[in-house]
């Protein structure tokens, strides 16, 4: 759905080059964006980016657009249908404000949901689904209308050949292919973003830029302190593997770049300071869980020494072991946080 053909593509060729970008009408779930680095010296990094951009353009009910001045990735984002923007605003370095890519999301797309994600971050149709089972508890007034959702990210580290392939797997089987791969990382690194509209004051946001650190803080601990934003993890139900190039783990940190600490310096200006809750695992309201046939929302309660909140990997090993074939009968032992995530392997409890 986030391709383009005939009259839409040809409007999209002649927008960016006269500055004229139309107005997407239809109504669709989420629309994702994201940005690209040249990587021209790390063929790890550019195959990572080139399998993020084929990947969201495999997003159902979603508009995907790549901010670049690039002619190598408005090559690579227009093969694959996606929309292309070269104007956004950005700092004296030529890196873009995050509150400028939300505000022309805002501006030229009509979704329920925006997020920015960044390009080293591989999502599949997990993504839709939860955000549909949001979506719908936000329609029948289960939880607010004010939301920032976030997620953990499994660390995966890149090889030459882990190419998506549409032609011979899925989305979803190539994805959990990566993250099977991978390990869990901590709960206070976000590499996507996803609102809806109302969720922040935009306006009077700081200038943050993207691809450095400080800004996802400042994000998690904004949503948490406004009792009228409803904070959702969906880390249960969301494939999400990152794919570490040449540099490694927490690449925006090591990149040696005239602005590494501009949004440092931002939180430092801020009155009272910045970023005393930065843990979403701990302090997201709600969380999505997998029952199966259906994903649910729950309260993201305290989690004791006998808790049944299970990652949708380690499942993935459960379904494995089981050969996906349920068991005649289980025993749950559980405290304080009972969500039932295994009950789908399970005929009788």
């Amino acid at each position: 759905f986030s391709r383009l053909s005939g009259d839409a593509w040809s409007d999209q060729v002649r927008s960016v080059f006269s500055g004229d970008f139309p107005k997407q009408e239809e109504r669709r779930t989420v629309t994702m964006f994201t940005t690209v680095l040249e990587a021209d010296d790390d063929p790890q990094r550019f195959l990572a980016q080139e399998n993020c951009i084929a990947l969201l353009s495999k997003l159902d009910s979603a508009y995907v657009i790549v901010f670049t001045n690039s002619a190598v990735w408005k090559r690579i984002a227009r093969r694959n249908g996606l929309f292309v923007y070269s104007s956004i605003e950005s700092n004296q370095y030529g890196t873009p404000y995050l509150k400028a890519m939300f505000k022309f999301a805002f501006d030229h797309f009509n979704s329920e949901f925006y997020g920015y994600v960044n390009a080293d971050i591989l999502l599949d149709d997990t993504l839709i689904d939860s955000l549909r089972a949001i979506s719908r508890d936000k329609k029948n007034g289960r939880i607010g209308d004010r939301l920032y959702i976030v997620g953990q990210r499994t660390n995966v580290q890149q090889e030459l050949e882990d190419r998506f392939s549409p032609s011979q797997q899925s989305s979803s089987s190539f994805v959990v292919q990566m993250v099977l791969k991978g390990h869990r990382y901590w709960d206070s690194a976000v590499d996507y973003h996803i609102v809806t509209q109302n969720a922040f004051d935009w306006d009077s946001m700081p200038n943050f830029v993207i691809g450095r650190s400080g800004y996802d803080l400042y994000l998690v601990d904004a949503a948490y302190r406004d009792p009228q934003i409803t904070m959702v993890d969906v880390t249960n139900t969301v494939h999400c593997a990152h794919m570490l190039s040449k540099d490694g783990n927490r690449s925006g940190i090591k990149r040696k770049t005239p602005d590494n600490a501009w949004n440092q310096e931002l939180l430092r200006e801020l009155p009272g300071g910045c970023c005393r809750f930065k843990s979403f695992g701990k302090l997201a309201a709600v969380q999505t869980v997998d029952v199966g046939e259906s994903i649910c929302l729950a309260e993201h309660g305290f989690e004791g020494y006998y808790d049944d909140s299970y990652y949708d990997t380690e499942k993935q090993f459960i379904r494995q072991a089981t050969t996906n074939r349920p068991a005649e009968s289980c025993l749950v032992v559980s405290e304080n946080d009972v969500l039932g995530v295994l009950l789908p392997f399970c005929k009788r409890v």
